[in-house]
């Protein structure tokens, strides 16, 4: 098998597809992890092309073979698929826990720096602006969620974009009022939504239901394919590899600040008024600790 690229930095390094190389792609990203159990026959069938197609697109990839191709799509799967505690057991096995030597601190930087450089590499220019001004200038409201881990992303992203328009409304975790808040969905409105493996459920049939009522989606997520990653109007990718349990978010917040950068110079002509009034309703409910106040802790 050619190289150490995951299928998709293989697909995104192609100067451009034929019509029929599209239709594979396509199917791809609807196939999700199904496409590591597939034949040549049935994806050729599928995605309504000739066997051909498909044997000359695998090998422009860079694949030796089907089988090559196949044992690449089923590798990404399973590290996709693993679960903390299954990352404990491999850590546990592999001895990394008792390598107390070792620079945790070095290695965790190191690894966030090559998520940031995969999302710089992954997300275009053109997508990105495309994101920031949805998320900016939607006629409707916006609406921000994200489960399980990705909450308090989505809780940090809501809580800016409160600063800078109105209508941005919180998707909470609580399913029993989940009906209510998405109650006035309407085609008018843009949802932003985090979310990485392992893929929330619920996220799921949020992202269907904005999808339904015709809304726009605004995804940001770790890989170009999940369970409902072709819902998305625009998906923004953003690595979460790590060498802890757990996966790494670092890149996920990056891409989010700057979004948020980038919506502040979309709305520039009207945040300053929204940003005094903000500023007035937390001196009126004495929301933050002056400064001054600060004093030398006694010893």
């Amino acid at each position: 098998m050619a190289g150490e690229k995951n299928l998709f930095d293989r697909i995104m390094d192609l100067k451009s597809l034929t019509k029929s190389e599209a239709k594979i792609v396509n199917f791809i990203n609807h196939a999700h992890s199904r496409i590591a159990f597939e034949k040549v026959t049935s994806i050729a069938q599928k995605a309504d092309v000739g066997k051909a197609s498909v044997v000359r697109f695998i090998s422009r990839l860079g694949f030796d073979s089907f089988k090559d191709f196949q044992k690449c799509v089923q590798e990404e799967i399973n590290d996709r698929l693993e679960k903390p505690i299954e990352r404990f057991l491999l850590h546990e096995k592999s001895g990394n826990y008792r390598d107390g030597d070792s620079d945790i601190l070095e290695q965790s930087i190191a690894q966030i720096i090559k998520n940031l450089q995969g999302a710089h590499d992954r997300i275009t220019p053109k997508h990105f602006k495309k994101a920031a001004q949805q998320l900016s200038q939607t006629s409707g409201s916006l609406y921000v969620g994200g489960n399980l881990a990705s909450f308090g992303l989505a809780y940090f992203f809501w809580l800016y974009a409160r600063y800078l328009r109105e209508r941005v409304h919180l998707i909470n975790n609580l399913g029993s009022v989940l009906p209510y808040q998405l109650l006035d969905v309407k085609a008018k409105d843009t949802l932003f939504v985090i979310t990485h493996h392992l893929y929330s459920k619920q996220t799921q049939l949020i992202v269907e239901f904005f999808a339904k009522q015709g809304a726009k989606i605004i995804m940001l997520t770790d890989t170009e394919i999940n369970p409902f990653s072709h819902l998305a109007d625009i998906a923004l990718v953003a690595p979460c590899e790590s060498s802890s349990l757990f996966d790494s978010s670092a890149a996920l917040l990056a891409v989010m600040e700057a979004l948020i950068a980038k919506m502040e110079r979309e709305l520039k002509p009207s945040i300053y008024k929204r940003f005094k009034a903000a500023e007035d309703l937390f001196g009126h409910l004495d929301v933050f600790a002056p400064s001054h106040s600060m004093k030398k802790r006694q010893t």
